[in-house]
């Protein structure tokens, strides 16, 4: 079997909250998407690359969320209310 044709699943830890969800996976195979946090009244964007989460925070409201666009840049979209 091509290594091309092959799935590996692996969970992405949510921070606590209740859910989040998957927005992209590019050719390096870093994610990106949101999670919420703790109590489930927030999100925050997350890329996920090599086995390592990492919270991006906000661009100054209380939730955000990533994308990849062209060339694997990371979009962070953020609610300033």
């Amino acid at each position: 079997m091509s290594p091309h044709n092959q799935t590996i699943k692996t969970p992405l830890d949510c921070d606590d909250g209740a859910i989040g969800d998957l927005a992209g996976v590019n050719n390096k195979g870093w994610v990106t998407g949101f999670t919420n946090l703790a109590g489930d009244q927030n999100h925050h964007a997350f890329l996920w690359v090599k086995g390592v989460k990492m919270d991006l925070g906000t661009l100054g409201g209380p939730n955000s969320a990533g994308s990849l666009g062209t060339c694997s840049r990371i979009r962070i979209y953020s609610a300033l209310t």
